[in-house]
Order: structure tokens, then C-alpha cells, then sequence
């Protein structure tokens, strides 16, 4: 009887659950794109390749300290070079970040220059496919060579080869050795736009520092990374003169930290967007309670007829919290099918503005078990009213009613 009501009002039923469909649809798709987020994330960072630890300056526990704090700089690295305190160390390589102008001729474009060491070009594969790379003799001299990614190559020079060619960076020449192909987006960085030189050169000639925005270091396998972390950790401490840990001026993460990290900020998003979602799921239930009013009142003489037949209370207040369950549930499955259909049009989205690494398809599957339990919720929380108001009906009044 409960489907036989619901399937009279069609169009009536179906303005109530669009409240439903709504709140569920939007709480399916924030949970899924949060996922399919931090997989893309994920998938930058398995990029870098394993064994990855990065060093930073200032501690990550966001406080007014950690802005002034000292950076890393070239003492600290010769530190971390010392293989008698920092073990497994395969590689490591100084990030030196400057944003500026390049010019060549009449063009001129604004791209990131990043500086850092041979070591880079191993850890990262970021070896050249045209030209030479610079050489550790560069690097120590601060040569005033430059590596062009696919980009900024074809900005500058079109279809000519730019090897041998003087480009210039804030006011200095420098001569491009080789460029690069197309190459995918690994970590934050995107190549394609970068144009590579010696951090020496960097620090030298376009920021006038010794220090370092990061430095990466490559274990020697994914075995060794918390023992090398723990000793850079130690030697940084003894460099910064440091003596108690919850001081630290730096911060140390492998991959995993990183993922940990991303993984709290991601829930917590997500948990507030789905708490703001389920604000529809309540505008919906009232709408859901005020229509099941609506067909108490006007079902009022069916329910006198049926308790005059021997209907009891309980038969009475079934049949209308059925027919909200029912109804909520039905814009529970629309809602879930939609919501997974926003999901999936968001992730081609993320993956056509977006020249990292793809991300995957995910609908959680405690997601689909909230779109139920929720839907079945508000139907029970906002059909009990209604239904209990039926069940009170007099079944004499309820025969008299006009």
C-alpha cells in the first residue's frame, strides 16, 4: 500500500526526495573527490621515486617561531654530506628556487629557475635529452650555464636549437647547454616550465643567498630511510646547535610523512564539506515531514475507514513511516547514482587542467553506506511525527472528516 500511495503523487513524490537526492548527491561526490585528490597527490609523490627525504627550513608546527627560523645552507649540506654522520645516503642535492623573467631576443616570459646540483639530475631523472648536462665543475664555480625545459625552449626559440644560445635572467647571461622533451609533472614541479642551473649560479647571481629552499636526499633503499632521516635530523641539531628536539628550525619527511599529512588535511575538509551537504538532507527531511502531513490530512477518511475495518495503531503509523522510508530511500539511490556521476566528471576535470600525474577513479565505499543509513534516517527521524499523528487519529472523526 505504501508503494501504491507514493506511485499516485509521482510528481508530488518527486519534489520531495529532490531535497533528498540533493544532500546525498553532494555529500557522494565531496567525499569522492577528496579521495580522488588525495590519490593524485599520492601519485605525484610515488613519482619522486622511493627513498625520498626532503629537509626544510622552520618546524611544521605552524607557530611564529617557525617563520623567522634560520635556514638551511651550504654548512648544513656539507654536513649532511659527511657520510661518518649522515648514513645510506645515495644522493643529495640542494633546491635553490628563483622566479623571474627569462628573455631571449624580443621574447621574454616569466618561469621558475631551479637551482640545484648533478645529484638532482640522478635522483629526479631530470637528465637532458638534447645537449650536455653541467657539469660538478659548474656547479662548484657557479657557471653560468642553463638547461631549458620543453616549454620555455619552444617560448624562446620555437623550432631553432637553442644550444649555444645566451639567454638572460635578471640582468645575466646565460648560456643554454641542453633542454628537455615533454615531460610529465613529478612532485610540485612542472620541468616543462623550469629552466635548470646550477644552484651555485642561483644563489650568485639571482638571489645573492647561500641558502637553500630544500634540500632532497636519496636513501639507499626504502630500508634505510627512517635511519637516514633520524641522522640528518641528529647533525642538523648539532649545526644548529639545538638541543632540544621540540626546537627544531627544520623539518624532515619522507613520502609517508607527507601522506600522513595530506591524509589529516584531506579528512578534515572533508568532514566540514559533508557537514555543510548535510544541511540539505535536513531541508529535505522537513519537506519530506511537511508533504506526509499533507497526506495524513488528506487521507484522513482512509484512515477511519481501515481502523473501522480493525486496523490497529501500529498498521496505521506503518504504512505512512513506510511510505517516508521508502521515500527517502529512493532519493538515497538517485542521490548516490548522481553524486558518482559528479565524481567522475570532476575527475576528468582534475585530470584535463591539471599536468601532474593522473588521478584515479574512487568512490569510497563507507560513501555509498552513509548515502543508505543517512536516507533511511531522515526517513525514520522525519516520518515518525506524521505517523504518529495518523496512528492518534478517532476513527469516528476520521469518517466524519470533510
Amino acid at each position: 500500500m505504501a508503494f501504491k500511495a507514493i506511485g499516485i503523487n509521482r510528481s508530488r513524490s518527486t519534489l520531495t526526495i529532490l531535497g533528498i537526492v540533493i544532500g546525498i548527491a553532494a555529500i557522494i561526490a565531496v567525499m569522492s573527490i577528496g579521495k580522488i585528490t588525495e590519490s593524485m597527490i599520492y601519485n605525484q609523490i610515488q613519482s619522486l621515486g622511493s627513498g625520498i627525504i626532503f629537509v626544510e627550513p622552520g618546524s611544521h608546527s605552524f607557530d611564529a617561531s617557525s617563520m623567522f627560523a634560520r635556514r638551511i645552507n651550504e654548512k648544513d649540506l656539507e654536513a649532511l654530506k659527511n657520510p661518518e654522520k649522515v648514513h645510506f645516503v645515495k644522493y643529495i642535492a640542494p633546491v635553490s628556487i628563483y622566479s623571474g623573467k627569462v628573455t631571449y631576443g624580443g621574447s621574454n616570459k616569466t618561469y621558475t629557475i631551479l637551482g640545484t646540483s648533478g645529484d638532482a639530475m640522478d635522483m629526479f631523472d631530470y637528465n637532458v635529452d638534447y645537449g650536455r648536462m653541467f657539469t660538478d665543475d659548474d656547479v662548484k664555480s657557479g657557471t653560468q650555464v642553463a638547461l631549458l625545459g620543453s616549454n620555455v625552449k619552444e617560448y624562446l626559440f620555437g623550432m631553432g636549437d637553442p644550444i649555444g644560445e645566451k639567454i638572460k635572467i635578471k640582468d645575466t647571461n646565460f648560456k643554454v647547454i641542453g633542454y628537455y622533451n615533454d615531460r610529465a609533472q613529478k612532485g610540485m614541479l612542472d620541468l616543462n616550465k623550469t629552466v635548470v642551473i646550477p644552484y651555485t649560479a642561483v644563489n650568485r647571481y639571482l638571489k645573492g643567498t647561500d641558502t637553500f629552499e630544500q634540500l632532497a636526499v636519496k636513501s639507499e633503499s626504502d630500508s634505510t630511510v627512517g635511519a637516514t632521516a633520524e641522522d640528518i635530523r641528529y647533525t642538523l641539531r648539532e649545526t644548529h646547535d639545538i638541543d632540544d628536539p621540540s626546537k627544531d628550525d627544520f623539518s624532515v619527511a619522507t613520502p609517508d610523512d607527507f601522506m600522513k599529512q595530506i591524509g589529516s588535511v584531506m579528512a578534515i575538509v572533508t568532514i566540514l564539506l559533508t557537514s555543510v551537504a548535510a544541511i540539505s538532507l535536513v531541508v529535505g527531511g522537513i519537506g519530506i515531514m511537511n508533504i506526509m502531513l499533507v497526506s495524513v490530512s488528506e487521507r484522513t477518511r482512509e484512515i477511519g475507514l481501515r481502523k473501522a475495518l480493525g486496523a490497529t495503531p501500529g498498521d496505521i503509523s506503518n504504512q505512512f513511516l513506510f511510505e517516508s522510508i521508502i521515500l527517502t530511500i529512493l532519493g538515497g539511490i538517485i542521490g548516490i547514482l548522481f553524486g558518482v556521476g559528479l565524481s567522475y566528471v570532476a575527475m576528468l576535470i582534475i585530470n584535463k587542467l591539471s599536468t601532474a600525474s593522473e588521478a584515479s577513479f574512487v568512490v569510497p565505499p563507507n560513501a555509498i553506506l552513509i548515502g543508505f543509513g543517512v536516507s533511511a534516517f531522515v526517513g525514520i527521524v522525519f516520518g515518525l511525527y506524521p505517523a504518529r499523528s495518523a496512528a492518534k487519529k478517532h476513527p469516528i472523526e476520521a469518517l466524519r472528516y470533510e
